[in-house]
């Protein structure tokens, strides 16, 4: 699943909480800079089960979160996105 517009400073720990009420996280990359390791506000999140990936992209599409509209799309990880944990 991807996620972005992500607001600034909402970073791993707090996606895993957020997204984690939906269900259970395998993995979840946060892209960030390689020069100031800061967030670049988007991240991709692998559920264990794609129906539950598929719920909460589906949900989340579109929330204010800290004044930010979110972007969530589902994505089959075979669609050439490798996530890392």
């Amino acid at each position: 699943m991807y996620v972005g517009h992500l607001p600034y400073g909402f970073v791993e720990d707090g996606l895993r909480k957020y997204f984690g009420q939906y269900g259970e996280i395998l993995n979840l990359h946060l892209a960030r800079s390689r020069k100031t390791a800061r967030s670049k506000g988007f991240a991709f999140i692998e559920f264990k089960h794609k129906e539950v990936a598929k719920i909460a992209a589906d949900s989340m599409n579109g929330y204010m979160m800290y004044g930010k509209k979110l972007t969530t799309k589902f994505i089959e990880n075979d669609e050439g996105v490798k996530v890392k944990s």
